[in-house]
């Protein structure tokens, strides 16, 4: 196959983004610091200085976990379909997944990644294609079951956010409803797939946007008759999706609880001191519930990493349970390990990987 992923085009357009990306990072950090006029870089600097190590090691060991787990989610989905994947090539898919998706718009770029990786591994395009739909499926379930379990237990979390907050956490939950019911209906009614593209066909040809109906009646049919092969493949391996979900729950929990444990460890800050511990673990949960609302509503928005919209939320909800100034401290330092840490971290280990192949010749 032609290797777009690698080609100079290819790279040239992820070098962009790669650019884009820290423009718009260091463009939301600045945001921070600026919704909260009392907080300034000095502050944050001494912030971090007092937190507690042990917690902000346990935060930073939960960034880990949440690429590890996302590998061994592709790694139950690549065994189940009787390939050899070690816990170092799943790291790898994983890896590449979240650090291309980082930096894309919609994340579009992290499953032709992982794909590249898989497929220079020695699984066929057509075996990775349904490897990625499945893990998506069960990434977007877990997403939407940990919203709803949070809450179902604190109903008061939505209560946290403002009114655009609010907003996005309700079309968040519409979009993602929306893929997995995408992927059901994949699996099951492909005629309908089929009835709803002859359709649009259809639309866009009275629209005169499309002129050749035989080309794209015929392009249509071959992508349901690919559609179809997938939904097979899956259906036989229908069990190992337990698996998948269970290894992608583990890892948006994991992502969660990094700001969970960003919070424990600012309890040591003079002026937290005082507070039971039954507050300090009520208080975490609340924000463990409300990051999962946050990445439920951040998750449609077409920026990279969602920067900016998900720090106004993080700063939003974070301010209805501490104070103000350390809601603006603590977002700025859970985000630094939840996002920029682990996508720093990601590409360490995709690069790693690019060029441990290329030495082995097998790029």
């Amino acid at each position: 196959m032609k290797d777009e992923f690698a080609s100079a085009r290819d790279i040239r357009r992820k070098a962009l983004w790669a650019v884009l990306f820290v423009f718009i990072a260091a463009g939301s950090i600045w945001a921070v610091f600026s919704v909260s006029k009392d907080l300034s870089p000095r502050d944050f600097l001494l912030f971090l200085k007092n937190a507690s190590p042990v917690y902000l090691g346990l935060a930073v060991l939960s960034m880990f976990g949440y690429i590890f787990f996302e590998g061994l989610a592709v790694r139950s989905l690549i065994k189940a379909f009787g390939f050899q994947c070690s816990v170092r090539d799943s790291m790898v898919y994983g890896a590449s997944d979240i650090y291309f998706s980082a930096i894309t718009p919609s994340a579009t770029g992290g499953q032709p990644a992982c794909a590249y990786f898989m497929i220079k591994s020695g699984i066929h395009i057509t075996l990775s294609t349904v490897i990625l739909l499945m893990n998506l499926a069960m990434y977007t379930l877990a997403i939407i079951v940990l919203g709803v379990l949070n809450l179902a237990l604190q109903p008061s979390i939505y209560q946290l956010f403002g009114t655009l907050g609010k907003i996005l956490i309700i079309i968040g939950f519409g979009v993602q409803s929306l893929l997995f019911l995408s992927f059901l209906i994949i699996l099951e009614k492909d005629q309908w797939l089929l009835s709803l593209g002859h359709s649009l066909i259809n639309l866009l040809l009275r629209c005169r946007i499309l002129r050749d109906r035989e080309k794209w009646e015929d392009r249509l049919e071959r992508n349901i008759a690919a559609y179809r092969d997938h939904a097979k493949l899956i259906r036989a391996h229908a069990k190992v999706l337990w698996k998948c979900f269970f290894y992608n729950f583990l890892q948006r929990a994991c992502q969660l609880a990094v700001t969970a444990f960003t919070f424990l460890a600012t309890i040591a800050i003079p002026g937290e001191t005082h507070l039971p511990v039954s507050v300090c673990i009520s208080r975490a949960l609340s924000l463990f519930g409300a990051q999962s609302l946050i990445s439920i509503g951040a998750t449609f928005i077409p920026i990279p990493g969602a920067m900016g919209v998900t720090d106004m939320m993080m700063v939003d909800a974070f301010r209805s349970v501490i104070d103000p100034d350390r809601a603006s401290a603590l977002a700025l330092l859970s985000r630094s390990i939840s996002f920029y840490g682990c996508v720093f971290l990601a590409l360490i280990i995709v690069i790693i990987a690019y060029l441990r192949r290329k030495k082995e010749g097998k790029l």
